[in-house]
């Protein structure tokens, strides 16, 4: 049942064509593709909503972090926090949950 959820929920985001070397430049992160998945099921519930929420972040912290297995330099980070929330947004408003968005702005204004 899963697997037919997952394949039905996963967001029409693109996979990553290539790894970057590091985050995407700000200039890259509108093309920057990935794909994000989620089990719709879960959004049925306000813990299903706030725990499908950190599920997401963390796949779009990830990939806007890219390969690099060091620290990141300054601006590394400041590109890779930029890349985090323009995806989070895309993300969010592709899956185009009324609650999900509803946490989602909650949690950006925090």
């Amino acid at each position: 049942m899963q697997r037919a959820v997952f394949a039905a929920a996963a967001c029409a985001l693109a996979i990553t064509p290539a790894s970057f070397a590091a985050s995407p430049s700000p200039k890259d992160v509108e093309n920057f593709k990935f794909s994000v998945f989620y089990d719709l099921e879960q959004l049925s519930t306000q813990e299903g909503v706030a725990e499908t929420y950190q599920k997401i972040s963390s796949q779009v912290r990830r990939a806007c972090r890219g390969s690099t297995p060091t620290r990141l330099t300054l601006e590394e980070h400041r590109q890779a926090k930029a890349c985090t929330e323009s995806s989070l947004d895309r993300a969010v408003d592709r899956i185009n949950h009324a609650e999900l968005t509803a946490y989602h702005s909650a949690m950006v204004e925090e």
